[in-house]
């Protein structure tokens, strides 16, 4: 799984904003809000990539619990696939 084509990282304000960029599947258009968490799960989703492997890097860059940290992986990837941000095999 990847982000798919047409949505961008970047800092607006000193914040982690992801933004589109020409058309998106489902139509999403605007901005998405992320805190620093969310930025690295993102930055981790810009190349193709496992659920595994991203739960993986969370727990080595943060000092968090493998159970608490897959329940907030699978939060942020539920939210990015209810919008076709994800792109899957």
């Amino acid at each position: 799984m990847k982000i798919r084509k047409g949505f961008l990282l970047r800092e607006v304000g000193g914040e982690p904003v992801v933004v589109t960029v020409g058309e998106t599947e489902g139509g999403f258009r605007g901005m998405i809000s992320l805190n620093s968490t969310g930025a690295f799960i993102w930055k981790c989703l810009e190349q193709d990539t496992t659920q595994e492997e991203v739960l993986e890097k969370i727990i080595d860059a943060y000092p968090v619990d493998r159970e608490t940290a897959a329940n907030d992986l699978q939060r942020i990837l539920s939210a990015l696939r209810d919008h076709h941000i994800l792109e899957e095999p």
